[in-house]
C-alpha cells in the first residue's frame, strides 16, 4: 500500500493498494488518528474507493492538477494533486499496478476535448431558432395559445420568451453565444499533452 498527501495544507489523501485506488478529504482534528490507521497499512475508512476492475480509463493532463478517473458504465471522479511529484508518482504507480492498461502520452482530440462546449453552442443555437421564429410569428400577428398538454412548462417558456421579441432575443442570444463560444476558446488553449491510461 502507498499513500501521498496530495495538497500543501496535507487535507486530502490518495492511497494505491494491491486492488483499489482510495482518495478523499481529511479533516483536521482526525488527521493524528488516520495517520496511526495508514502506519497499520490499512485504510481510513471513510476514504472513497474504486477497485481496479471498475477503472475504465484514467486522464492526467501535464498542464494541470487534476487526474480524472472514468469508471463503471459511465462515472467518473476527479482529484487535484497540487504537488508535480506526487501527482508523477501516483501515475507511476498506476501504471504498475494497472499494467494490462495501454499507457499513452498523446493530446486529446479536439472534437472529444471541445464536445461539452461545442454541444452548449449547439443547444443554445437551436433554442434561439426556435424562440426566434416564434417572435417573428407574433409580430407578424399570429396568436399562439398557451398549452395545457404534458409540455406545457417548456412551450409555455418559449412562448413567453418569443414575446420579448426578435431584436431583445436576437441580442440575448448572441450574449448566450459568446459566453460558450469563450469557453470553447479556453478548453482548446487548455488542451495539452496528457497521460492516458486505457483498459483494453
Amino acid at each position: 500500500m502507498k499513500y501521498w498527501y496530495v495538497n500543501h495544507n496535507a487535507t486530502y489523501i490518495v492511497v494505491i493498494t494491491t486492488d483499489k485506488l482510495f482518495f478523499g478529504s481529511i479533516r483536521k482534528e482526525n488527521r493524528k488518528k488516520n495517520q496511526e490507521v495508514l502506519d497499520n497499512n490499512q485504510v481510513p475508512d471513510f476514504l472513497f474507493g474504486i477497485p481496479f476492475s471498475y477503472i475504465k480509463k484514467i486522464e492526467s493532463p501535464l498542464n494541470n492538477k487534476n487526474i480524472l478517473i472514468q469508471y463503471g458504465k459511465d462515472s467518473e471522479e476527479e482529484f487535484t494533486v497540487e504537488i508535480h511529484k506526487i501527482k508523477a508518482e501516483i501515475i507511476f504507480e498506476l501504471k504498475n499496478k494497472l499494467n494490462q492498461f495501454e499507457y499513452k502520452l498523446e493530446k486529446p482530440k479536439v472534437f472529444k476535448h471541445i464536445k461539452p462546449q461545442f454541444f452548449s453552442i449547439v443547444f443554445v443555437t437551436l433554442i434561439f431558432l426556435w424562440v426566434y421564429f416564434l417572435a417573428v410569428d407574433i409580430e407578424s400577428g399570429l396568436i399562439y395559445e398557451y398549452s395545457d398538454g404534458a409540455r406545457k412548462g417548456l412551450s409555455n417558456l418559449f412562448v413567453g420568451l418569443a414575446q420579448l421579441g426578435t431584436v431583445k432575443i436576437i441580442l440575448g442570444y448572441l450574449f448566450l453565444l459568446g459566453v460558450c463560444s469563450l469557453s470553447l476558446i479556453s478548453k482548446l488553449k487548455n488542451r495539452t499533452e496528457t497521460e492516458f491510461l486505457i483498459r483494453h
